[in-house]
C-alpha cells in the first residue's frame, strides 16, 4: 500500500497500470513507429494493485479515437483474459492482441481493462497514445502484384493479337 496515495474522484483506487505496443514503441525516446493495416499489433500490460485487497482483471477492451473531436472511430474487441488474481503490490503482465485495418490517419489509443474488485465490476483506462495508422507499401515483387501485372500482361497480349487478326492482318 502507498502510504502517500490520496484517493480522488478521478483517481478512487490505487492501481498502477501501463502498457507498451510491442515491437512498435520506443519508450525511451518516447516514439511509437507506423502501425500497418492488415498487422496485428500487441498491447504488453503491466498491472500493479496498491490496494489491500484482492483485484481480479478479467477482460480487456479498448476504442480507437479521433484525436481532434474524441469521437470514437471503432472499438477494440473486448475480451477475456482471466481472471488474473492481483494480491497488494503484486505485478502482473499480460498481453492483448489487437487486428488493424482502418482507414490510413491518425488515432488516439484508449485501452481499457475490466476488472472485478470488492465484489465490483469496473472498467479502467490506461495512458492514452497518439498512433499513426497506414496501409503497406506494396513491392514491385510481391507475389500477388506479380500475379496481376501477368494478367494483365497477358488481357493486353491477347487484345493486341486479336485486334491485329481482325484489322491489320488482312491487309500486310
Amino acid at each position: 500500500t502507498d502510504p502517500n496515495f490520496v484517493p480522488s474522484p478521478e483517481k478512487p483506487f490505487n492501481f498502477l497500470i501501463d502498457y507498451e505496443i510491442s515491437f512498435k514503441e520506443d519508450k525511451e525516446a518516447g516514439v511509437i513507429g507506423d502501425l500497418y493495416n492488415g498487422e496485428t499489433i500487441e498491447l504488453a500490460y503491466n498491472f500493479r494493485s496498491l490496494e489491500p485487497s484482492e483485484v481480479s482483471i478479467v477482460g480487456v477492451g479498448g476504442e480507437l479515437l479521433d484525436p481532434v473531436t474524441g469521437i470514437s472511430l471503432a472499438n477494440i474487441t473486448a475480451s477475456q483474459i482471466g481472471p488474473i488474481a492481483v494480491e497488494n503490490n503484486q505485478l502482473v503482465n499480460f498481453t492483448q492482441r489487437v487486428g488493424i485495418n482502418m482507414e490510413p490517419r491518425k488515432y488516439l489509443l484508449v485501452p481499457a481493462i475490466y476488472i472485478v474488485y470488492q465484489d465490483q465490476f469496473m472498467l479502467l483506462g490506461s495512458t492514452n497514445k497518439l498512433v499513426n495508422i497506414v496501409d503497406p507499401k506494396i513491392s514491385l515483387f510481391n507475389p500477388q502484384l506479380l500475379v496481376a501485372e501477368l494478367i494483365l500482361g497477358a488481357t493486353v497480349a491477347g487484345i493486341v493479337y486479336l485486334a491485329y487478326n481482325a484489322f491489320a492482318g488482312k491487309y500486310l
